[in-house]
């Protein structure tokens, strides 16, 4: 399996056709027939999932312990296969309807009892956020975390031993009064308050 970029598109828009046209001429496909991504990306050898692609290499090179992995305020649809999968590998899931449901002092817990004293990255994609908080991205999905939770939770994780963060998917083109950047620029400086000295 690959993953393709959005640099090498023009090339998996090729190969695409290519894979439908045989895919015709031996039998497999029935002109008009409705073919799902799925089912192409199969076809062509690529990744469904970059971040499944992406976390089986990291685990495999040593880079990144799975089982001090947690995933916070997932919510869009979700192969069961692929679910199972990550959990197997002992990523931790906490739902977007967990973290309303349980509080934000809840999942504080549990990414604290997860990461433990260990060197720890944190990457905020900010389509974590509902998009009445975050409307500047590619990805938008209602029922996501509120800005308070992510502050609130945030705010409680000093001690861990951080090493790095990012914070991506934001597309300032489908931004609205830059409530997005601010979001996203929140969460950075919170971030960066919780590596700086405490005297």
């Amino acid at each position: 399996m690959q993953y393709i970029s959005r640099l090498d598109r023009p090339l998996l828009r090729d190969r695409a056709l290519a894979t439908i046209r045989q895919a015709i001429v031996s039998g497999d496909l029935v002109p008009g027939e409705a073919i799902r991504d799925l089912d192409l990306a199969e076809r062509l050898g690529l990744s469904r999932t970059p971040v499944r692609e992406a976390l089986s290499h990291l685990a495999e090179e040593g880079l990144v312990d799975p089982h001090r992995m947690i995933q916070i305020g997932i919510r869009s649809p979700l192969a069961r296969d692929i679910w199972d999968w990550t959990v197997g590998k002992g990523v931790t899931i906490i739902t977007a309807q967990e973290v309303h449901a349980r509080g934000p002092e809840a999942v504080i817990e549990a990414i604290r009892a997860k990461v433990g004293q260990g060197k720890t990255y944190l990457s905020f994609d900010i389509d974590a956020l509902d998009p009445s908080q975050a409307p500047g991205t590619g990805t938008p999905e209602v029922g996501g975390l509120w800005t308070w939770q992510v502050k609130a939770i945030l705010d409680k994780l000093a001690g861990i031993d951080f090493v790095g963060m990012d914070v991506v998917e934001v597309a300032p083109p489908y931004d609205v009064a830059e409530i997005t950047a601010l979001a996203a620029a929140t969460v950075a400086w919170q971030y960066l308050s919780l590596t700086a000295p405490q005297d």
